[in-house]
């Protein structure tokens, strides 16, 4: 894999600077080595980037959709978000709630996790204490609340996350994930990023090692990268809690010790998308082309009208994963069979598709109702 080091902001005396040290040092920035992958010829590396695009940028993708009627029945469901300041979060919670009380059922919350795992777990306890028949997660790190999962689970409460990619552990143990291949849609802008630069990219990739998702987005990214003789990658550690800061802090620092030579910077997420270029605009920056993940309406908008600063976003089903995760739970306590949530579709969003794009991305027709007919029905 080749790296130029992996940076991470420190607070010291009231300012944010960058700490750089070599590998092996036990902070700051450390040296990667480079990787076995296989580098392509230009012409190849072209041709490939074109056809990954060309496939990841298709509108109409297929959806899974549930076919089995069943009887939905009474109970209760708690909603808890990562994160209500992230906006995503907060929209996601309210779709949430919205699907729940559509079937009739009682919802506890929505609860705001505020990126802690001491608190979404907390809220989790609060749970199984009321009794609740289930428990309903947005982006959040099943792996990092485990105790109060198992005790959840323990309990015979369902544990449904919407966004999340828990791994195989958390899932034989019950955990209901509703997912997009994360790691794809990171190879889905990496392909871009490769055929934006006509390979020549040096990028800025945002990362939150708590966050299994996008570790699974980054490790996507930085495969198709490895791939791309003239690509070069730096990582910048944002913790979930600092994303939604001015900057953030993370990223100002990585601003101010790199005035120049960066084409790309990627973010983890939408949520970072705003304050980023923000940041870029207020230092003068135009030199940076910023990608990113989830669609958010407000950065979607900016796209359309041809902002200079946005690259690619991948756009993920978040209304129907939110309502398909309470699906599971109503099917799992009234014994129906379930349906495979573990890779929904995605669609990588760019310049040349934008305008055909309606958010959010969603099957055809009336799917809410299709939902609704399947709770009432055997």
């Amino acid at each position: 894999m080749r790296r130029f080091g992996r940076l991470l902001g420190v607070l010291v005396v009231g300012m944010v600077i960058l700490a750089g040290c070599g590998a092996g040092s036990g902070s700051g920035a450390t040296s990667g080595a480079t990787s076995g992958a296989t580098r392509l010829s230009q012409d190849k590396l072209m041709s490939t980037a074109a056809e990954k695009v060309a496939a990841a940028t298709s509108l109409t993708p297929t959806f899974p959709v549930p076919k089995a009627g069943f009887e939905a029945g009474t109970g209760t469901i708690a909603v808890i978000a990562g994160g209500l300041s992230a906006p995503v979060h907060a929209e996601q919670a309210e779709v949430m709630k919205k699907a729940v009380t559509a079937a009739g059922w009682t919802v506890l919350g929505p609860y705001d996790g505020k990126f802690s795992p001491a608190v979404q777990g907390g809220y989790i306890d609060q749970a199984i204490q009321a009794r609740a028949n289930g428990v309903l997660l947005f982006a959040v790190d099943v792996n990092t609340i485990r105790a109060a999962v198992d005790r959840a689970l323990g309990a015979k409460i369902v544990v449904a996350c919407a966004m999340c990619t828990s791994g195989d552990q958390a899932r034989a143990k019950g955990v209901l994930d509703v997912t997009p291949d994360f790691e794809r849609q990171g190879e889905d802008l990496g392909w871009f990023i490769v055929q934006r630069s006509k390979g020549a990219a040096k990028v800025a990739i945002t990362v939150e090692p708590a966050a299994t998702g996008v570790v699974a987005r980054t490790r996507g990214l930085e495969k198709v990268l490895d791939q791309c003789a003239g690509c070069s990658y730096n990582e910048i550690v944002i913790p979930a809690a600092d994303s939604t800061l001015p900057g953030p802090p993370q990223w100002t620092a990585f601003l101010s010790a790199h005035p120049s030579g960066y084409t790309d910077a990627v973010a983890y997420y939408d949520g970072l998308t705003t304050p980023m270029t923000k940041t870029l605009r207020e230092s003068g920056r135009t030199d940076v082309t910023v990608s990113s993940y989830d669609a958010d309406p407000a950065v979607l908008s900016l796209m359309a009208k041809g902002s200079a600063q946005l690259g690619a976003d991948v756009a993920s089903p978040l209304d129907f994963a939110s309502w398909s995760a309470v699906d599971l739970v109503l099917r799992s306590k009234a014994g129906a069979a379930r349906w495979d949530t573990t890779n929904l579709p995605s669609v990588l969003l760019t310049g040349k598709n934008i305008a055909g794009f309606t958010p959010p991305l969603q099957p055809a027709g009336d799917w809410h109702k299709t939902f609704t007919t399947l709770w009432t029905s055997s």
